[in-house]
């Protein structure tokens, strides 16, 4: 079995979907006063600052048409500068673990009305217990996806690309394929 290794923390040099237009500071809703986007409320009033990167907002808008493909327990959060997603990717073992435990099911119920058929279920789910056990790893693979805007340039980390493509296809971010080792 191939082992992928995790793709370490890399700088993209591409702008955001917006280019570099995005000013320092916005001003304050209430007294127009600049704010800087790190800052959590105006100085001069105390009005939170609502200002949200766009790529971020384009992110919030757009995350429930996004096609997962096969996911379990996809989550994900955002500030204003940042998203982190994170998903359990399932893995041949798990798909194997799911086909044993439900042809164990149905042969148990299968075997009252068609002993034959009951029979080779259970003897199926048995097959695939013995393999799953030896030969693969049973438990799900945690994916992470995390874009930070905060240095200007998006600085992207990411443990699966080809899971996480949708996201940075949406906005316009290029990961690196993983390295096979």
């Amino acid at each position: 079995m191939e082992e992928v290794e995790e793709v370490e923390t890399y700088q993209l040099q591409a702008t955001s979907n917006f280019g570099n237009d995005i000013p320092d500071t916005t001003p304050c809703s209430r007294c127009g006063d600049p704010v800087g986007f790190d800052v959590d409320q105006c100085v001069v009033c105390g009005t939170p600052n609502r200002w949200v990167h766009p790529d971020i907002q384009l992110f919030r808008d757009n995350v429930d048409a996004i096609q997962w493909g096969e996911r379990e327990d996809v989550r994900w959060s955002s500030t204003r500068t940042s998203i982190f997603v994170s998903a359990l990717i399932p893995t041949v073992g798990s798909r194997i673990s799911r086909l044993a435990y439900t042809s164990c099911i149905l042969g148990m119920i299968l075997v009252v009305f068609q002993p034959l058929m009951g029979s080779l279920m259970l003897f199926v789910s048995v097959i695939c217990i013995i393999v799953n056990v030896f030969f693969t790893d049973s438990n799900p693979d945690q994916g992470e996806l995390s874009v930070s805007y905060e240095s200007g340039t998006p600085i992207v980390r990411c443990s699966d690309s080809e899971f996480f493509e949708p996201v940075l296809s949406l906005l316009e971010l290029q990961a690196p394929r993983q390295r096979r080792i």
